[in-house]
C-alpha cells in the first residue's frame, strides 16, 4: 500500500525500511537513524505486547516520528493515545486509511518546513536542520542569536531581521516565544509547567524560564501543539 502510495503521488523520493524483529529496529534506533513514520504491529513473536513495547520505547527516547499501529488486536488502542499515537488501524487495514495517513503527514512536513534552513553564520553561511534545534536567543544589541542544538552545541548567527519578524515569517509553527528574546521548539520539549520548560534529547537537556507576559500564550500554544500530534 505504500509502494502505492509512492508511485501514485509526488513521493518519490520516501525510503522505506522493513524490520523483521525489534532487535533490528532497535539497533537502527541505537544509531540515531531518523525515521519520518514508524508502521508497527503490537502482537510479534517476542510477545503479545512487544509491538506496543516498543513503541514506548520509542518515545522514551524522544523521538517524535509519527507511530502507526496496524494490529489485529483493538485492547491497546486507548493506551495507544497516552504515548502520542498517529493511527490506530485495526486489521484488515484498507488502503484509504493508509494513504489518508501518509498524506496528512506529508503535507504536515512540507508546511512546517522542518528540514533545513540557511543561517547567516558570524563567519561562514550554515545549514542547520529545524529539527536538530532547541532554542533561539536573541541578542539584539549585537544583532544576533545564539542557536542551541540537540547535541548541547551552539551556533551563534547573524539576524537579517528582526527577531520577531524571524520568528513570525521565517520559523516553522512549532517554534514559540516563551519570554523576551528566546524561541524554543516545541518538538523537544521534554516536560514544563507554569514557570519553566524542559528541552531535550537523548542526554542533552536545558532549562528555560517561561515569561509572565507570555505564559498564557505558551501554554495554549503547547495544548494545541499536542492536540495536533
Amino acid at each position: 500500500m505504500i509502494h502505492d502510495w509512492i508511485k501514485n503521488g509526488k513521493h518519490s523520493d520516501t525510503v522505506i525500511r522493513e524490520f523483521s524483529t525489534i532487535r533490528e529496529l532497535s539497533s537502527e534506533l541505537d544509531n540515531q537513524c531518523h525515521f519520518d513514520v514508524f508502521f508497527l504491529d503490537i502482537v510479534t513473536p517476542e510477545a503479545h505486547d512487544a509491538g506496543y513495547r516498543l513503541a514506548e520505547n520509542i518515545r522514551a527516547r524522544n523521538i517524535r516520528s509519527a507511530i502507526i499501529f496496524t494490529t489485529n488486536s483493538a485492547e491497546y488502542m486507548a493506551d495507544a493515545f497516552e504515548i502520542s499515537t498517529y493511527r490506530y488501524l485495526v486489521k484488515p487495514v484498507r488502503e484509504e486509511k493508509v494513504w489518508g495517513a501518509l498524506e496528512n503527514l506529508a503535507s504536515a512536513q512540507s508546511s512546517t518546513k522542518r528540514f533545513v534552513s540557511l543561517f547567516h553564520g558570524t563567519e561562514e553561511n550554515l545549514l542547520i536542520e529545524y529539527d536538530k534545534i532547541l532554542s533561539l536567543e536573541a541578542f539584539a544589541r549585537f544583532r544576533e542569536a545564539k542557536i542551541t542544538l540537540t547535541d548541547g552545541t551552539s551556533e551563534t548567527v547573524k539576524l537579517t531581521c528582526s527577531f520577531s519578524e524571524l520568528l513570525e515569517k521565517h520559523l516553522p509553527q512549532e517554534f514559540i516565544q516563551c519570554c523576551r528574546g528566546i524561541v524554543i521548539n516545541m518538538h523537544h520539549v521534554k516536560k514544563y509547567s507554569h514557570n519553566s520548560v524542559c528541552l531535550g534529547w537523548g542526554d542533552f537537556e536545558m532549562n528555560v524560564s517561561i515569561g509572565r507576559k507570555y505564559r498564557d500564550d505558551f501554554l495554549n500554544k503547547m495544548v494545541e501543539y499536542h492536540r495536533g500530534i
